[in-house]
């Protein structure tokens, strides 16, 4: 990987680390990256965890505002899923490691994962209602993951969790103190790394139904309502101009 993407394998662990800091805005040329490091993981035999982190003070801010723009939204959506297709055929345990702010396609991001795992100064959210914009990936995932109440509530009130609601939710698996968050995320993963690759593939596959999760279905139906519905409309070209006149949003309601 180059610039934006850091890769190690050792000892079983597959890491992937964000380095686009402060933000780790997820923009094409990161998203490329993101996308080879994900296929390599997909590929390996010997790998027993993914782990997904990031370097600066946020895991992800989400994707570059200016690639949801009309006339680029269509080439965005397909990369940004396409990494979430790929994720999905990992066939070993897959975690991300939250230290900061995960919010919109970073949340999506760490979502994306079999388990997400946080230090107490990070928060999740999906602001994207706040600028005219739904989230496909969230609205597949969350549902099976936080309950029903729970994504109406982060997708449409668009509200940030602290790690501790969280983990209340069922959207994050552990929270670790921040004093020390690196040798609790070392002890979590030390019985994952002591496996058979094999017998973890097996599980994981188990766990699945034979690998059926119907996730990529559910991608696919909120991705046409993302690309045929909402990008036909009015509140999404008023949502962009009140990002870039840096106001309210005057809502036309169609």
């Amino acid at each position: 990987m180059a610039d934006f993407i850091r890769v190690k394998v050792e000892a079983g662990l597959f890491e992937v680390t964000l380095n686009r800091p402060p933000l780790n805005i997820l923009h094409g040329p990161m998203m490329e990256e993101l996308g080879r490091a994900f296929e390599e993981a997909a590929a390996s035999r010997e790998a027993k965890v993914l782990l997904v982190r990031a370097e600066g003070k946020a895991f992800s801010a989400g994707a570059d505002i200016d690639e949801h723009r009309p006339g680029k939204a269509d080439a965005m959506i397909e990369q940004f899923h396409g990494l979430f297709r790929v994720l999905d055929r990992v066939p070993y345990p897959t975690a991300a490691f939250v230290q900061g702010a995960a919010l919109g396609g970073g949340c999506e991001l760490a979502l994306g994962c079999d388990m997400v795992l946080a230090a107490e100064r990070a928060k999740f959210g999906q602001p994207e209602v706040g600028l005219g914009f739904l989230p496909p990936v969230a609205a597949a995932l969350l549902p099976s993951r936080v309950g029903w109440g729970r994504a109406m509530e982060i997708c449409c009130g668009g509200q940030p969790l602290r790690a501790r609601e969280a983990l209340e939710a069922g959207l994050a698996l552990r929270v670790f103190a921040d004093e020390g968050a690196e040798g609790s995320l070392a002890a979590f993963l030390s019985p994952f790394l002591q496996q058979s690759p094999h017998v973890l593939r097996l599980i994981k596959k188990a766990l699945r139904g034979d690998g059926q999760t119907g996730f990529l279905p559910r991608l696919d139906a909120a991705e046409r309502v993302f690309l045929d519905e909402l990008m036909a409309s009015k509140d999404v070209l008023e949502g962009l101009a009140a990002f870039d006149e840096k106001r309210a949003p005057q809502w036309k309601n169609k």
